[in-house]
């Protein structure tokens, strides 16, 4: 993965974030607007990725991947996230070990987050209900994430499969997601 990218404030309000590079065999090209409202935020992106540079042409497809979202304060700790968008398939590709530009199977998608925040605790707790609209599918998210140190972040997450996808080929991806997986991270910035 090679990546440029950028950030233009074009007022105080509206920032402007590009993205040109490669990623996963793909050249991608794309931006993200953020507008800041004294209550609200609203934001969208739009990426491109051409076919795979390591096939014929024909053998894969472009993709088009999207989505546009608000978040806003409704406590004085807490956030609500709402965001809908695709992330386009390559239907071309039939090669199993392809990778997918998205480590949750849906293609179309509506997302509602609610975020819990104590600053000066080092402490952030989310729940977070995926699902795809067209297949039925949907999963729940839970997240806590402690600051351990200055730059150290100690991250649990685990999530579950609430809603079962239609039973249509094309979803047989969603059929494969694990019902339930939980995990540990850490992480650090340089």
């Amino acid at each position: 993965t090679a990546m440029i990218r950028g950030e233009w404030q074009k007022t105080a309000d509206t920032t402007v974030t590009y993205i040109l590079g490669e990623d996963q065999r793909r050249l991608k090209y794309g931006a993200e607007i953020h507008h800041h409202f004294e209550k609200l935020n609203l934001y969208g992106q739009l990426m491109k990725y051409n076919e795979r540079q390591d096939l014929q042409t024909g053998e894969s497809q472009g993709l088009t991947h999207w989505f546009a979202g608000t978040d806003f304060k409704i406590g004085s700790r807490q956030r609500l996230t709402i965001e809908g968008g695709k992330l386009q398939t390559d239907r071309l590709v039939t090669d199993s070990a392809d990778f997918d530009l998205s480590l949750i199977p849906i293609e179309d998608f509506v997302m509602i987050e609610l975020s819990d925040e104590y600053p000066d605790e080092g402490f952030y707790a989310t729940i977070r209900f995926v699902s795809d609209p067209k297949s039925k599918f949907g999963y729940v998210q839970l997240n806590a994430n402690f600051d351990i140190y200055d730059n150290v972040h100690l991250r649990l997450f685990t999530s579950y499969e609430n809603n079962e996808p239609d039973e249509d080929a094309e979803y047989l991806s969603q059929r494969e997601f694990p019902n339930t997986s939980s995990g540990l991270a850490m992480r650090t910035r340089f």
